[in-house]
């Protein structure tokens, strides 16, 4: 499925109530799944590890969202006294907002979607397949905080991966605990001596290349005949 043009950059905009969220759309001609990126914290789309893993769905042919879950007064507000920041409420209704947006956005519309979450992001990704269980057709957990989405894996069906760090033992503990509670398939995944943040070298690679066979698998149709 790897497409070596590159993308189509596309600003986008949508509403969740009076809050006006922007992004953009990374589009392939004949593109035939979409990955949604919800990168962890407040650093959204310009954290460093959210960046490497769009640019890798994108290289394998995935056409990607990532957007802003606060507005710029909201990252304002949430800088002085972390008010957002875990208000997993909020960013899962946004990530709702999202996934209602762009299943109807004009150049995707029909297109299978995917959600791939990092750390807080994990979160907002389940608790949006649970609310959406008929639009996402898969999720990706990368070192998730699945404790703060515990109350919605239970309403979770969707095919669902689970990556953590071998040494980030509390987020172990928590994923595998989160794999037994998700009744949709599940595959639990350690990377093998990486810590926390996946930053020793070649973790985020090996990352990648578990997300994009996990999005091959359950997003691309396979052809008949």
């Amino acid at each position: 499925m790897a497409n070596p043009n590159a993308p189509d950059g596309i600003n986008v905009s949508f509403r969740h109530g009076a809050a006006l969220l922007e992004g953009s759309v990374q589009l392939f001609p004949g593109t035939r799944a979409v990955v949604m990126m919800l990168p962890d914290g407040t650093a959204g789309r310009r954290a460093p590890d959210a960046s490497f893993l769009e640019s890798a769905m994108n290289r394998a042919g995935f056409a990607t969202l990532t957007f802003g879950a606060l507005t710029a007064s909201e990252e304002a507000q949430d800088a002085r006294d972390f008010r957002y920041r875990f208000d997993v409420d909020l960013l899962v209704g946004r990530t709702v907002a999202a996934v209602d947006f762009i299943t109807t956005f004009r150049q995707t519309t029909g297109l299978p979607l995917g959600l791939l979450g990092i750390g807080i992001g994990a979160s907002a990704a389940l608790g949006a397949a649970a609310q959406r269980p008929d639009l996402p057709r898969a999720v990706v957990s990368v070192r998730g905080r699945t404790d703060m989405a515990w109350s919605s894996l239970a309403r979770v069906q969707v095919p669902t991966l689970l990556v953590v760090g071998e040494k980030d033992t509390r987020s172990a503990v928590l994923n595998e605990m989160a794999a037994r509670a998700i009744p949709g398939e599940t595959s639990y995944v350690v990377i093998p001596g990486a810590g926390r943040y996946l930053d020793e070298v070649g973790a985020l690679q090996a990352v990648a290349d578990l997300a994009s066979s996990w999005f091959e698998r359950h997003l691309v149709p396979v052809p008949v005949g």
